[in-house]
């Protein structure tokens, strides 16, 4: 090869300032670090999902008919103790008691049998008590009305309330996660009347051996007057939100 042309290439190759100058414009260290720095990073992704998760449960907590709920389950307590009176006192059942007081306060210890909820009957004798546990309604060997029909009573009263407010109080566009929502409203308004109806049914009857209480057992009411306005309240809210689409 001529030395001439050897020069000239060795001319056109890029000397040592242009390399310098293409490894001054190349990206430096620092700004990868900047570049890492400012992107977004896993805590923040975090923080932003479950910040858009509150926002869509506080959307959902919105959206339940806190109210209605709460009136509904003191009109499902009341219609569920209207029906079982009227068992007794228009349909076929029958209860031995005095005045019509006490035959209510014995109504209510059945309605309260009717939900699984244990009698307390109490004796008291010379400076003696002694506590039995009973059902009326399993105990029973003879009537005139089948068991199931008693159980049934405070599950239809409060699945068609709850239907009732699924239906009329949903919105149309709520989310299915809002509708077991409607049964804790309905909590709020069963449970302080089943506990002061524990209080109201107490029924003392007169005995040759001393003084004999009728009532139901108060942490079993709260416990199932817990329960039932959860569980079937939710269930008759997702039936009448069905109904409603």
């Amino acid at each position: 090869m001529p030395r001439d042309d050897t020069a000239e290439e060795l001319n056109e190759s890029p000397s040592g300032d242009d390399t310098a100058e293409e490894l001054n414009e190349s990206p430096s260290l620092d700004d990868s670090v900047e570049r890492l720095n400012t992107s977004p990073s896993r805590d923040d992704s975090t923080e932003e999902t479950d910040g858009l998760f509150a926002e869509d449960w506080l959307a959902d907590l919105r959206d339940v008919p806190v109210i209605p709920g709460v009136v509904a389950g003191g009109v499902a307590w009341l219609l569920g103790y209207l029906l079982m009176a009227a068992l007794f006192f228009v349909g076929p059942a029958t209860l031995s008691a005095g005045s019509t007081v006490e035959r209510l306060r014995g109504i209510g210890v059945i309605f309260y049998n009717a939900q699984f909820v244990n009698g307390a009957e109490t004796l008291s004798a010379e400076g003696v008590q002694e506590t039995v546990r009973f059902n009326l309604i399993l105990e029973q060997t003879v009537t005139s009305v089948p068991e199931p029909v008693y159980f049934a009573i405070p599950v239809v009263a409060i699945l068609a309330v709850g239907a009732a407010v699924g239906y009329v109080a949903l919105e149309h566009n709520a989310e299915y996660v809002t509708v077991p929502l409607v049964g804790i409203a309905m909590v709020a308004g069963y449970l302080p009347l089943a506990v002061a109806g524990a209080f109201l049914v107490k029924l003392p009857v007169g005995w040759t051996l001393g003084t004999l209480v009728l009532e139901p057992d108060l942490l079993e009411a709260t416990a199932f007057g817990f329960a039932y306005p959860f569980v079937v309240g939710s269930a008759g809210a997702l039936l009448g939100y069905t109904l409603q689409q």
